[in-house]
């Protein structure tokens, strides 16, 4: 073989070496990719005592307890359900965003450092018109930090939800509620699908965003309306439940009937 021949055959190696480490840097920003935004499920551990169904009024309103989960209603209307959870609901952990550099823009990617997934529910402590749930939550390295959600009724708004994870080194939190079968989420002349957000994930609510609906998630059945500032993502992939995630540890939002307002998801930007 002459010396071109052992040049080209020499390029051709090193051009099948650059493929497969492209391959691999891809395949490793892939698997990072679904590591960051896999669907989060929280472990609900509650007392033996709590195994027995009971209700708790506040104001207009009741939270029916039902074992291992629960559902909020006006008092007297125990078929049309506000909001309801079953299992773990509420979660927690430390992220931040970091700058990715791509091939024709860098775009900004969320990491999440520290998971904490397993939620204990300990009390119910009702004050006046106000129910407040507290409990703690673990973390994967160990840590514990105190959680409080806090149900009210709002005379205006509906149901004022108010949740805040007490650990300031967690910055992330994590809520969930169940989705009744055949629950459509609307947007002014369209049913939201998955089809509509990339993979499944859309810009719920940011900063600044004003307006009327800014923040709210309508579906046929009800309203959730969020109030906070934060930055938040809404995942609607699963038809079982929906999950929120919020860029802060706390979090207030409003539940209601459904008002026929609309829901302005933004599509993720890719």
């Amino acid at each position: 073989m002459g010396e071109k021949g052992l040049l080209m055959r020499f390029w051709r190696i090193a051009a099948f070496l650059a493929l497969v480490g492209l391959g691999a840097v891809i395949m490793a920003m892939r698997i990072q990719n679904a590591w960051n935004n896999r669907p989060l499920v929280v472990e609900l551990v509650v007392p033996p005592a709590f195994a027995v169904p009971r209700g708790f009024d506040f104001g207009r309103y009741r939270l029916s307890w039902l074992g291992h989960g629960f559902s909020i209603h006006a008092q007297g209307q125990p078929a049309q359900v506000l909001w309801a959870v079953q299992g773990g609901f509420v979660g927690a952990g430390n992220g931040h965003r970091r700058e990715r550099e791509g091939y024709w823009q860098s775009r900004l990617v969320e990491r999440r450092d520290l998971l904490c997934l397993e939620q204990s529910l300990e009390s119910f402590e009702r004050q006046g018109d106000r129910l407040i749930l507290r409990g703690h939550l673990r973390c994967g390295n160990g840590m514990v930090s105190p959680y409080r959600v806090t149900f009210s009724d709002d005379h205006w708004q509906g149901v004022r939800l108010s949740v805040e994870v007490t650990d300031s080194r967690l910055n992330r939190l994590y809520l969930s509620w169940s989705r009744e079968l055949g629950e459509r989420f609307l947007e002014p002349a369209k049913v939201v699908s998955r089809a509509d957000a990339a993979d499944g994930r859309a810009v719920f609510a940011e900063p600044g965003e004003g307006g009327r609906d800014a923040g709210c998630l309508v579906s046929t059945l009800r309203t959730f309306c969020a109030a906070s500032e934060s930055f938040q993502w809404i995942d609607l992939v699963s038809q079982t439940d929906v999950r929120l995630e919020v860029r802060d540890r706390q979090l207030v939002a409003y539940l209601s009937g459904n008002a026929g307002g609309a829901m302005p998801l933004h599509q993720v930007p890719k």
